[in-house]
């Protein structure tokens, strides 16, 4: 089997065992009672083939799973910030010897100085782009109200549907529905080449405003037919606009910069969410459906900043300006983007470039 074909593989099972966690949709109902004294009720799976608490060892069984499948993925004998391979000239003409970070004599001290400089660098390059730090602050905040909602779904729908005096629920149906629709809609946005460099910031402003109307709705609602359907609109609303939040901010990056700039938005947005899971559920203690009230707020407050910039950069364009905007956004017919440092391509590249300023 190919080397490519083995990986590709080894990634999807390693992504569909990591995610493969039956016992999450019934979360909430397993921790509300003592395993011992569950009743038969607390056993309504849709199934009847394993109660909650076998669901944890099953998805326990998942996730080692997943882990063995990444043990198994071929190593990397170089990357962007360590063991970086470079070219060094030869005293013969056209040679060159290719050494790698730890072929090098270096001390720790002279490793981790140049290591963090090329981190401040990419960075500095990076998040001075005013576009993709418009991109990036909605990934953060966004992503961070989308994992809250994630994780408190179960008790705002235990709160309107209680377990045990509803028989027909449907929250881990609910959970597979929204995970592929998510994934239909977010293949689907592919083929949507809108002028993202024009109409991004309305579009985020008005999709954030939708997803804050519906939280805030999920809140007050007593069907929880309301609370499924508002829940998975929401989550693939926001599938969508994270693939293309995801593509506007890869666009404007060198290749390099790639798991630095996503790794530190992600940071970011977990940081928010850790600040806001201590402030509004274990600080204030408020309850589930208060919660997505002020969820709902978050994101209209998102929405509003996204409509300000909107605005102005809509004042800065003018009406002439506006006119003669493309609805459509044009695509380049090459790229002229540098593969990443470390790669054969960046070293054949580099050694050209040294080649072609050697003297005649």
């Amino acid at each position: 089997m190919d080397v490519w074909l083995r990986t590709c593989l080894l990634l999807c099972l390693y992504g569909f065992f990591k995610e493969l966690r039956p016992s999450e949709p019934f979360l909430t109902e397993y921790l509300l009672g003592p395993q011992q004294n569950l009743t038969e009720n607390q056993v309504l799976t849709s199934t009847e083939l394993m109660d909650y608490h076998t669901l944890n060892y099953f998805s326990l069984a998942s996730v080692t799973i997943a882990f063995i499948i990444a043990c198994c993925l071929d190593p990397v004998s170089s990357s962007i910030y360590f063991h970086r391979q470079q070219y060094l000239p030869t005293s013969e003409e056209d040679s060159s010897v290719i050494l790698s970070d730890h072929h090098i004599q270096e001390t720790i001290k002279e490793k981790i100085s140049k290591v963090a400089g090329f981190i401040w660098n990419d960075f500095k390059s990076a998040y001075s782009n005013k576009y993709l730090l418009k991109w990036s602050i909605w990934w953060a905040f966004a992503t961070c109200g989308n994992f809250q909602v994630g994780n408190y779904i179960q008790p705002l729908w235990e709160s309107i549907a209680p377990m045990d005096e509803n028989e027909n629920l449907y929250n881990g149906a609910v959970e597979a529905s929204q995970t592929l629709l998510s994934a239909l809609a977010a293949f689907g946005v592919g083929y949507l080449h809108l002028n993202w460099e024009y109409f991004g910031e309305g579009t985020l402003a008005i999709i954030s405003l939708i997803d804050g109307l519906l939280l805030f709705f999920m809140g007050l609602t007593s069907s929880i037919a309301v609370g499924y359907i508002n829940y998975i609109v929401f989550r693939v609303s926001y599938q969508v606009l994270i693939t293309v939040a995801s593509y506007q901010v890869a666009k404007q990056l060198k290749a390099d910069s790639y798991g630095l700039v996503f790794g530190i938005n992600m940071f970011i947005s977990l940081l928010l969410q850790s600040l806001l899971t201590f402030v509004v559920v274990e600080t204030l203690e408020i309850e589930p459906n208060i919660q997505f009230i002020i969820y709902g707020v978050y994101y209209m407050v998102l929405a509003f900043f996204f409509f300000v910039l909107s605005a102005y950069a809509c004042g800065k364009l003018g009406c002439d300006g506006l006119r003669e905007i493309d609805v459509w956004e044009k695509q380049p017919e090459c790229s002229n983007q540098e593969p990443p440092v470390g790669t054969t391509e960046a070293q054949v590249i580099s050694w050209s470039r040294y080649q072609d300023h050697q003297p005649a």
